[in-house]
């Protein structure tokens, strides 16, 4: 007989932040600026480099005869104020343009089930099983933990990983809830542990883990 629990699963979702676009274009412009490594040689290139940026602003400023050289005149000047850079610093505000345009997770929650057919226990969404584990599989192992006003049960296999792992919990249990051969193993549950805890009913928590233990010595 084929055991079907509703659960809500708790996942992290990657998602595109939305000014994806003007860290990029950040990070591309600030591709272009002049940069020098942090050596004598460098550093004497930087100064060179300062030197012939603001004289070529003031010369467009002065000479330029027009707003669109005026501009860039200014702007050039300007740039030499912080104009070149060291290498080091160059990559690390790129790394840092990356990281904020990279894409990010926030917690999400959608409906699932919990299904155990004797033989296997398996997480699935509405559309597909995420994982299952075998539960007469040498090296599998049943554990308890808590995690604040739940309890939850873990099913891992022998790998150990959180991302095979199955990890059922539910609020308004109570310590005599859990096996009695388990009761003395109640740690708090960790993060390295778990990955998409799936949230019953008390109810349906306890028929579970009364059925697992039907099958697992």
């Amino acid at each position: 007989m084929t055991l079907r629990l509703d659960a809500e699963l708790e996942r992290e979702e990657a998602y595109a932040p939305r000014s994806r676009r003007f860290w990029r274009a950040l990070d591309y412009l600030w591709g272009y600026m002049p940069s020098y490594r942090d050596s004598r040689a460098g550093r004497q290139r930087a100064r060179q480099v300062k030197v012939g940026l603001a004289v070529l602003g003031v010369l467009a400023m002065i000479f330029g005869g027009s707003v669109g050289p005026i501009v860039l005149g200014a702007l050039a000047a300007a740039l030499a104020i912080a104009a070149p850079v060291r290498e080091l610093k160059k990559r690390s505000v790129h790394n840092g343009l990356r990281a904020r345009a990279a894409d990010r997770t926030r917690p999400v929650r959608e409906p699932g089930s919990v299904v155990f057919d004797g033989r296997r226990l398996e997480l699935h969404t509405e559309q597909t099983m995420l994982r299952r584990v075998l539960v007469d599989r040498p090296g599998r192992e049943l554990v308890f933990r808590v995690h604040g006003e739940t309890i939850c049960a873990g099913l891992r296999p022998r790998s150990g990983k959180k991302r095979d792992a199955i990890w059922v919990c539910a609020s308004g249990l109570h310590a005599d809830d859990v096996p009695v051969a388990y009761a003395g193993r109640l740690a708090d549950l960790s993060e390295q542990e778990v990955d998409v805890p799936a949230n019953v009913s008390a109810n349906d928590w306890r028929r579970l883990i009364e059925t697992l233990g039907e099958v697992i010595q």
